[in-house]
């Protein structure tokens, strides 16, 4: 954590924002001067600020930790510089041009990143929301894209020009999606989470690629879209802790157990679970009104606790435990 922690040393501007070179990842290129121009970009903040108040809050619990008193600092500028990226008239987070006051008038996916940081305001995350559902903007069949679909600059045609400027990407679309989670928007979450397994087997099995179009279930040139890239495994992760709700908290030896399932889904299964030391087989019979019913079987040599709501929870050892489960404000894991 040390180690991390030392190697988080930007460039750090004098009003307190972090440098950041970018060249097609900032947007539409119509609107830069230049290929490659050093700014302020949202993605990299958004990410920053999770990194740092994700660590900074582990190393802060230790008290005898110097590195943690020199952290704190970093911690609080990041969180400073989100703030100062938020375009009060646009209703997102944007780029800022290096050395100047000025922002980008670029609506990017990258803008709903900081959702995840947990710095974002009730207002302004209602803001992003209504954005992100907006079928003129970035509510396409497969989202979420990159850029706005109502910005001249955007495309999706097969090409390297749509490569930021169009296209979906799977790790965006977790970040957004696990952004709206932590951010209590649970509806929209459910809605996202469904046409994001969706453009997961657009071809009617799993196809894992590092980015997909967002309006139609179309491949891209397999020469600027890798197929079986990692991130597009992010949908698994998805699956198994949102789709089925499974949400480990080895730590504390629990599973925080709270389904979100595609409104579609009649029946889920998963076999053969590893975590840590347990073993689990969960079958998810889906209902409606965020009602599931639940069967969890469990293998393992430790009891481990599976939490179902604020105040429920369950013992369950080598056993099997049928249960019904509504849909609860169950913690986001950073915030476990």
């Amino acid at each position: 954590m040390k180690a991390l922690a030392r190697t988080d040393r930007f460039e750090i501007l004098g009003n307190r924002m972090t440098a950041y070179a970018d060249g097609l990842g900032g947007g539409s290129i119509h609107y830069w001067n230049g290929i490659w121009e050093n700014n302020a970009d949202v993605l990299p903040h958004g990410m920053l600020a999770v990194f740092e108040g994700h660590d900074g809050d582990l190393l802060l619990r230790d008290k005898h930790d110097a590195t943690a008193a020199e952290y704190a600092p970093v911690v609080r500028h990041t969180a400073v510089a989100i703030g100062r990226l938020y375009d009060k008239r646009l209703g997102m987070f944007v780029d800022k041009f290096t050395g100047a006051s000025r922002t980008s008038p670029i609506k990017s996916a990258g803008g709903m990143v900081p959702l995840l940081s947990g710095l974002a305001t009730r207002v302004q995350t209602r803001a992003l929301v209504r954005h992100l559902l907006n079928p003129a903007e970035f509510w396409s069949a497969y989202p979420v894209p990159t850029l706005s679909m109502d910005d001249p600059g955007f495309t999706c045609a097969d090409g390297y020009q749509s490569y930021w400027n169009g296209r979906a990407w799977p790790n965006v679309t977790w970040l957004i999606l696990e952004g709206l989670f932590r951010s209590g928007e649970i509806a929209a979450a459910g809605r996202l989470l469904e046409r994001f397994v969706a453009a997961a087997v657009i071809r009617g099995e799993p196809f894992l690629t590092e980015n997909h179009h967002p309006r139609q279930p179309h491949v891209y040139d397999i020469n600027q879209n890798t197929f079986c890239y990692g991130w597009g495994g992010l949908v698994v992760d998805t699956l198994i802790r949102r789709a089925i709700g499974i949400q480990p908290n080895l730590p504390r030896g629990e599973v925080i157990l709270n389904p979100v399932p595609p409104p579609h889904w009649t029946h889920a299964a998963l076999n053969g679970l590893r975590l840590g030391r347990h073993r689990l087989d969960v079958e998810l019979a889906c209902g409606r009104n965020g009602r599931q019913r639940v069967r969890m079987r469990h293998r393992g040599p430790e009891k481990l606790r599976v939490v179902v709501g604020p105040r429920t929870h369950y013992d369950l050892q080598n056993g099997t435990l049928e249960a019904t489960v509504t849909s609860w404000p169950s913690p986001h894991w950073l915030d476990l």
